[in-house]
């Protein structure tokens, strides 16, 4: 049974600081748990820069796990590739203890389709108040990669490609 699970950002939200990094609300919601909690405010372009990295890995391995930190508190997600067409989330607070507070899963390539979306539009936001460094070019990066990858496996299914289907 998949317990839906989904990235929530606000780029109503998003700060850029002269010389420093963009921060906005960024959390996941795990089948109506909201972690770290709703409204979390972090390093929103960094932390989507390590979600596309993670979840570029998570397309192109057949099975794989990924630990995905907040840079704020000592919150992580653990990602699971379960199968071509789901991932498993594992909410963890206490990364070193690793104490779970929430599991779920999600289709992958809806996920990672409305992953892409909603970093775009942080992005944007970032462009429209004259804010662009090191870290949206990264993210920016990391996204063409993710989009290319899942153009080699083609658009119409859940799964997201693995060395076993291409």
């Amino acid at each position: 049974m998949i317990i839906d699970t989904f990235l929530t950002t606000d780029p109503s939200t998003v700060k850029t600081r002269p010389n420093g990094s963009a921060t906005g609300v960024l959390f996941l919601n795990i089948g109506g748990v909201a972690f770290p909690t709703e409204g979390w405010d972090d390093f929103v372009v960094t932390i989507l820069g390590w979600w596309a990295q993670a979840l570029l890995r998570l397309s192109v391995n057949d099975r794989c796990t990924v630990t995905v930190p907040f840079m704020e508190g000592d919150y992580a997600v653990k990602v699971l590739k379960t199968s071509a067409a789901t991932f498993e989330f594992r909410a963890v607070n206490g990364i070193s203890s690793g104490f779970e507070t929430a599991t779920g899963e999600a289709a992958a390539r809806p996920f990672i389709d409305s992953f892409i979306l909603q970093s775009h539009r942080i992005l944007g936001e970032c462009k429209q108040q004259g804010w662009w460094s090191a870290n949206e070019d990264a993210l920016a990066s990391s996204l063409e990669a993710l989009e290319y990858e899942l153009k080699r496996f083609g658009p119409g299914t859940d799964q997201v490609a693995s060395p076993a289907n291409r």
